[in-house]
């Protein structure tokens, strides 16, 4: 086996594989809140090899159970019962563990660096909705990582998708250019105009795709998709009409007489509609308590509570960090995942609609992230004293190494006088002084390096 030309695919459950190998590859552990999932274990030996994948081709598989229920499928009415795949996948009802949940989301671990992706779905699929590939293939977009979403009009649970000749040889050249390295056809450039990217619902869009072109051949299929799990239609035009507030991804996807496949996804935000009542709508915002400290960068869930006075009803609550919108959701229980969050200071709210236009946002959380090595310049210190607040692991014990350095280059392990300030069931923080005088010394940093005990 050539270890530099390895491709992984599946279908619905080896889907739902398929997309963790590939997206899970390089990492030792990943983090939900307090969950910690160890991606390599000790089972099958081989520890000495990259578990890197070079392309990745799922068909229908699952990627947030948390909001599978919000397109409910025949074969499967209600995925958040106690009898779900999903639930007897993690144990438990599904919410009522959302971070045990979402170890098992594929979703959350998107970054950049990820292999070359080509999805498949079936527009009808009556086992995981079809929303389960929009929203991956919106992940990666938004991470900007290579992905062609191939939706299959009309496809189901596998009928129609993985038994068909065309589907598979669609993959096959995929594979073969990123494993074989076999170019020689040039993909096709899809691209679509749209009577308006945004407006309150009911929003009627027009989609067109005849400006997509292909370099050395012809376009001989469209295929849409409306981030409302719909497959929207194969031809070159399509109108949608949006019913409820929130961010669907649309993608066109394009194939030339050559087997090469091509996508594009924009955003269409829809808005409540109406005339706002005099009374808003309430909405709190759980999630990290304030002045939460991570010892790595992870992920972290956000679960909102809204209500909205009769006789309205809630529309949509909007997810925000940092000011930038990151998620809606229109179905209770309204939750999102912040995934991947780089080291540094985070604010998170919750924003409101009801169904007549009024909204509302809620209370501000505010929280830091930080890696596992934290760095103090000398001139910020006094007497080499340094204090550090983070969110103590409740699973895991953690491991604290104190070091010096005169550039930063080299360090120096120290023993420090040091005392815990705040010993809370979540957040810990200790006070350090290094004993070393700092008499004569042009320049001097000091950090602590938090980790879980191995």
């Amino acid at each position: 086996v050539d270890p530099a030309r390895i491709g992984v695919s599946g279908g619905s459950s080896g889907g739902h594989m398929a997309i963790y190998v590939a997206l899970s590859g390089g990492l030792k552990t990943a983090r939900i809140g307090s969950q910690v999932i160890d991606l390599v274990g000790n089972i099958g030996g081989n520890f000495d090899q990259s578990d890197v994948v070079q392309a990745a081709a799922p068909f229908f598989g699952p990627t947030d159970l948390l909001v599978m229920d919000h397109y409910p499928t025949t074969s499967v009415p209600d995925h958040n019962a106690s009898s779900s795949p999903e639930s007897n996948l993690i144990g438990a009802p599904i919410q009522t563990v959302p971070e045990k949940s979402a170890t098992a989301n594929p979703i959350t671990l998107v970054r950049p660096g990820m292999p070359p992706f080509w999805i498949t779905h079936g527009t009808n699929d009556t086992y995981v909705n079809f929303n389960q590939s929009e929203l991956l293939n919106a992940a990666l977009v938004a991470a900007r990582q290579p992905v062609t979403f191939w939706p299959v009009q009309n496809g189901d649970h596998g009928p129609g998708v993985s038994d068909s000749q065309e589907v598979l040889s669609l993959m096959r050249v995929f594979l073969d250019r990123h494993l074989k390295g076999i170019t020689t056809n040039q993909l096709p450039n899809p691209t679509f105009t749209a009577s308006t990217f945004s407006g309150p619902a009911p929003l009627i869009v027009n989609f067109n795709g005849s400006a997509s072109t292909d370099p050395d051949g012809i376009i001989t299929k469209y295929s849409w998709s409306t981030g409302d799990d719909s497959g929207g239609g194969a031809n070159v035009t399509l109108s949608y009409t949006y019913t409820l507030p929130g961010i669907y991804p649309v993608t066109l996807s394009v194939r030339d007489d050559q087997g090469g496949t091509s996508s594009v996804t924009s955003n269409i935000t829809v808005t409540p509609a109406g005339t706002a009542s005099a009374a808003p709508p309430t909405v709190t915002l759980t999630g990290p308590i304030d002045s939460f400290m991570f010892a790595r960068t992870g992920d972290l869930i956000v679960q909102a509570t809204a209500a909205a006075t009769s006789p309205a009803t809630v529309a949509n609550v909007e997810f925000l960090l940092n000011g930038q919108s990151v998620a809606w959701d229109n179905k209770s229980p309204y939750i999102a995942t912040f995934g991947q969050l780089a080291p540094g200071a985070y604010t998170a709210f919750a924003r409101v609609s009801d169904s007549t236009g009024a909204a509302t946002f809620s209370t501000p959380i505010s929280f830091h992230v930080f890696g596992e090595t934290d760095v103090f310049p000398q001139p910020s210190l006094t007497s080499g004293l340094f204090i550090t607040r983070y969110y103590r692991f409740t699973d895991a014990t953690l491991n604290y190494t104190f070091e010096r350095s005169p550039d930063l280059a080299t360090w120096t392990p120290f023993t420090p006088t040091e005392s815990i300030l705040i010993n809370g069931t979540q957040v810990q923080q200790r006070s350090a002084t290094d004993p070393l005088s700092t008499s004569g010394v042009d320049r001097r940093f000091l950090r602590i390096r938090i980790s879980p005990a191995p």
